[in-house]
């Protein structure tokens, strides 16, 4: 019996042991601590154009649970537009309140493209519970403060492959400020497993008609994003 009874507990052991560990993406943020994203949006529409240029972010204070102040200088860079380049000149450096998943608390605008549209912030958001291989979470949850719009959405871990973590994330933003259909984001990012620091993201926004900071009277079908950590 007492045989049983310790076989029992090895083989229950062994397969706790075998299953598979929650990937957790909380962010320790350090102060001082500083990174260069490079920056290209291209717009499909009325009016095709493309811009690029860098986006350097920095911890500049900690609160105690977690968010971190986050200091957003974008660089100087390019407009593609009608067969010629236009600069962009380099934009005064903002302050944003960070949760430690990556969302923004309040203040910004962290990531804020030259034209106001301000997307970088929802491709950062990392998942707030800890995730296996294959699994996906629903996002239901209300947007920046003072901002009035709601996200829902999915996010899946697709892979983690030599530390680095591949998520999938489809989202639709509704907006008080502009009703109607929901703005719509589809995102791959690749997460750092060790510091749940981004490493890139790409993806595609649609549905854009009424968007905050949409230039006014242009209409864009889509905007395709790229942020590439240096």
């Amino acid at each position: 019996m007492r045989f049983r009874s310790s076989l029992a507990f090895v083989t229950v052991a062994a397969l706790a042991s075998a299953a598979p560990q929650a990937l957790q993406f909380a962010r320790t943020y350090v102060v001082g601590d500083s990174d260069t994203y490079h920056m290209q949006m291209k717009m499909e529409g009325q009016m095709a154009m493309e811009m690029n240029m860098d986006l350097t972010q920095k911890v500049t204070k900690i609160y105690e649970n977690g968010d971190a102040d986050i200091e957003s200088t974008m660089s100087g860079g390019k407009m593609a537009m009608m067969g010629r380049d236009l600069p962009i000149p380099a934009q005064k450096a903002t302050t944003a309140r960070m949760s430690k998943y990556g969302s923004m608390v309040s203040g910004g605008p962290a990531g804020r493209s030259a034209m106001g549209m301000d997307f970088a912030k929802y491709a950062r958001t990392l998942p707030k519970e800890g995730m296996t291989v294959g699994q996906t979470i629903n996002i239901d949850e209300a947007g920046p403060e003072g901002e009035k719009v709601h996200i829902k959405g999915t996010t899946k871990l697709e892979s983690i492959d030599e530390g680095v973590a591949k998520l999938h994330t489809v989202m639709d933003l509704s907006s008080e400020k502009a009703p109607g259909v929901p703005m719509h984001m589809d995102f791959l990012t690749l997460v750092e497993t060790a510091s749940s620091k981004m490493k890139r993201v790409e993806g595609k926004i649609t549905n854009l008609s009424g968007a905050a900071g949409m230039p006014a009277g242009m209409k864009i079908d889509a905007v395709t994003l790229l942020m590439v950590r240096k």
